[in-house]
């Protein structure tokens, strides 16, 4: 430790570092009261900018050799990384930009293929679509049925399957989705629909997803033509014949001290109440205004801890009372909000907290998990919405999740649900504005909540925070974000905890940030939107160096590729692009890369879901976006290599060319010696 100390002075390196990792020891004979170190950094000695490798020798005074330590790997903690970095909390509200620029000369991406789904679009045909735009599927969703809940989940499954049908084809190329709903009305609720999409586009980059609202479906074609030029567009509308796209924008606001939408006696009931977030809340109220009821509602019964929770609210003055019944039963919702006000005589407030989650990959995701997330957050919002509607309510809280708005990994379903929650909040505001509903609604797209009974494992949550900036949210925080939202008098709130301009940063890099004038600009590229500013050009211009989209080319081609590049045959290339995927995988499970068999199942090493998360995010670093599931479709190194030598061909071989021209053996960076004594 004293040797890497004086090695890091040496090299002007002062950030504090841990030993983490060893690749080889050897002990030639027992250790001595006094040794000398010899410090040599590796020529793979940084990795990933936050450690650095090196090979240690202990010898005695003689300058006999006693201990050799081989790849010893000193690592920055997390929170040394990047110390000036300062933490706090985003709150962003949506907002629709108008873009009016001109779409001629822009040069529509390349894709393998297009699909376009027609949602209720009544006066537009498929046959229409199918016959003046070349290569394109159209697929019509209509059906008889009136429930807004059953023609949306049927909607939503329908385009989970088609989505799902094509990425188990494992084919190359981008697949554009249009995904064409009416714009207003109740069909606005459809809208959720783009959760999926955003979903789909982030475990597997190839597919881009548009979901497109319009008013005039006499320009259907127009409009999927135009928008097939930008294909960084994700949420779009169409209002009076203006074009906006959907983004988020930095708010301030804060609440005055001591507001909350509590009152005493309050009568307040949670969904979901049993659950992390529902009893922190639960939790809140009785601590803020007095005498308050609560209802608090789960599908399960109380468990004896969950019940002494219960007994420590009502220490603070609140009557709690608990009802098992399942929110998605409309004749059961209907019957509690009906016994709610005869018993306690009123009801001033819903917060629906109440959902399920089984995360699982779209490619690997059964029509049953679909069905059983969706349910809960959608059939019971409206349960409860159309069940309290004659009810004179101060507030209807919906709790939705930051999967609604940016799509999450892993949770399709769950991000559906949520972004039909974001849009009802909305649609309930109209309805309240033209007296059919009272009190305001608000959804909020929390992130994960420290407290909140969810837990992710450290390394996950450290490579979250590594690759977004986000990190779990405090409670305290939590509460005073939720206050200043809903006396800004807003339908939507997004709120994120961590690293500031990381998580700008990775809003940027999806597209979506916008700038509002009360919050100081970064030091980004920026483009006009003539309605603020936005992160990122959304369309490319003519040039003769656009890049398209990798497609895999066909036996000459890659032959000659192989041998323009490397000077070897296509065998011998894929032989070379085996290696270098075989020692990335020895190094993450520290093992010898000649141990390592191509055709060898990851599991058989003992990867697990975990690493092959960092393994997704360390290739993300030299090939860019890739798909979520890449551990999942190609399970061992003959097919990973397969996938890289078709998609990313290009790439690749610029990597393995790089590697060839390195030096052969370790090259001695730097050379540190200290003296060391033994206690």
């Amino acid at each position: 430790m004293q040797a890497f100390i004086g090695f890091q002075m040496v090299s002007g390196d002062l950030k504090p570092a841990l030993p983490f990792a060893i690749e080889e020891m050897e002990i030639a004979d027992r250790s001595v009261s006094t040794m000398w170190a010899h410090v040599r950094v590796r020529q793979d000695g940084k990795i990933e900018g936050k450690a650095r490798k090196v090979d240690i020798d202990l010898g005695d005074e003689q300058g006999m050799i006693l201990v050799r330590m081989k790849g010893v790997s000193f690592k920055v903690p997390e929170d040394e990384a990047n110390p000036a970095e300062k933490t706090g909390t985003l709150m962003l509200e949506p907002v629709w930009n108008k873009r009016s620029d001109s779409f001629a000369g822009i040069i529509t991406p390349e894709y393998s293929r297009h699909i376009v789904i027609l949602c209720e679009m009544p006066g537009v045909t498929y046959q229409r679509v199918n016959g003046e735009m070349n290569g394109v599927r159209c697929i019509r969703l209509q059906t008889e049925e009136k429930e807004i809940t059953n023609r949306f989940q049927s909607y939503a499954s329908r385009v989970f399957q088609e989505i799902q049908a094509v990425l188990r084809e494992h084919s190359d190329g981008k697949i554009l989705f249009q995904v064409i709903v009416p714009q207003g009305g109740e069909a606005q609720l459809f809208q959720g629909l783009s959760g999926l999409l955003k979903t789909a586009g982030i475990e597997n980059p190839r597919l881009v997803g548009q979901l497109i609202a319009i008013d005039r479906p006499e320009r259907i074609v127009e409009i999927l033509r135009e928008n097939s030029c930008c294909p960084d567009d994700s949420q779009i509308r169409y209002q009076q014949g203006l074009r906006s796209v959907l983004a988020w924008q930095e708010i301030e606001t804060v609440p005055e001290k001591g507001m909350a939408p509590w009152k005493d006696q309050g009568i307040y009931l949670i969904t979901g109440g049993a659950g992390g977030l529902g009893m922190l809340f639960a939790g809140e109220i009785a601590h803020q205004a007095r005498n308050v009821s609560l209802i608090l509602t789960g599908r399960s019964s109380l468990s004896a801890e969950k019940q002494n929770r219960f007994k420590k609210l009502e220490a603070f003055g609140a009557r709690v009372v608990y009802r098992s019944f399942d929110v998605s039963d409309r004749e059961a919702t209907y019957r509690l909000i009906r016994e709610i006000r005869e018993e306690f005589g009123g009801l001033d407030g819903i917060i629906h907290g109440a959902g399920v989650i089984k995360d699982n990959y779209i490619i690997k995701k059964s029509q049953a998990e679909v069905e059983a997330v969706l349910s809960p957050k959608i059939t019971g919002l409206v349960n409860l919405d159309q069940a309290s509607q004659d009810v004179k309510l101060d507030f209807f809280i919906l709790f939705s999740s930051i999967a609604g708005a940016l799509g999450n990994a892993g949770q399709a379903d769950y991000a559906t649900a949520n972004a039909f929650m974001d849009a009802y909040a909305d649609y309930r505001n109209r309805l309240m504005g033209s007296g059919r509903r009272q009190g305001r609604t608000l959804a909020v797209n929390w992130p994960l909540w420290k407290d909140g009974g969810m837990r992710i494992e450290a390394k996950t949550a450290q490579i979250m925070m590594a690759d977004t900036g986000m990190m779990a949210l405090e409670s305290s925080t939590g509460f005073r974000a939720f206050y200043a939202g809903f006396f800004s008098g807003r339908s939507r709130l997004m709120v994120l905890e961590g690293h500031l301009e990381r998580m700008r940063k990775t809003l940027a890099s999806k597209k979506i940030l916008v700038i509002s004038s009360t919050v100081s600009k970064t030091g980004y590229s920026l483009a006009d939107t003539g309605s603020g500013d936005i992160f990122s050009k959304n369309r490319v211009e003519k040039s003769p160096s656009v890049e398209k989209p990798a497609i895999s080319p066909d036996v000459d081609t890659r032959e000659r590729m192989g041998k323009a590049h490397l000077g070897i045959s296509e065998a011998a290339l894929r032989e070379k692009a085996e290696n270098y995927f075989k020692k990335l995988i020895a190094k993450a499970i520290n093992l010898p890369d000649q141990q390592i068999e191509v055709d060898a199942p990851f599991e058989e090493y003992g990867i697990d879901s975990v690493m092959m998360l960092e393994l997704n995010v360390r290739l993300g670093k030299n090939f860019g976006s890739l798909p979520q599931t890449l551990f999942f479709e190609y399970q061992n190194v003959k097919d990973l290599t397969g996938y890289f030598l078709g998609a990313h061909r290009e790439r690749l071989l610029s990597l393995l060319e790089t590697e060839d021209e390195a030096p052969a053996g370790a090259t001695v960076g730097a050379d540190s010696k200290a003296r060391l004594n033994n206690p």
